[in-house]
């Protein structure tokens, strides 16, 4: 799995590329979880390149959440059958997601 990272005012934008699956949310959650330190306002996950996320992919992505002590876990560029995951999962409702 790549990974681009942008910061901009204390705000991060991370932009995966690929399946966020078993196979690749170890790799994931090493890229995305340092990132999130105090400094940080909100961050955000450009998924415009993700076509597939398991249960795996859901755990980082709550973890990532409980690790910014409320501050915003932004999900921009969902696809529909990856939308559909986080309706079922019930995490559509907690996470902030945008078009």
């Amino acid at each position: 799995m790549e990974f681009k990272t942008t910061t901009v005012d204390n705000n991060v934008v991370l932009c995966p590329m690929g399946r966020l699956d078993s196979t690749t949310a170890g790799e994931f959650e090493a890229n995305a979880l340092p990132l999130i330190t105090d400094a940080v306002a909100s961050f955000t996950v450009d998924m415009n390149e993700v076509d597939f996320i398991s249960s795996k992919g859901l755990r980082v992505l709550v973890s990532a959440h409980k690790k910014l002590n409320g501050k915003k876990l932004i999900l921009v560029g969902v696809n529909n059958s990856v939308k559909e995951v986080l309706k079922l999962s019930g995490l559509l409702k907690i996470f902030d997601v945008r078009e």
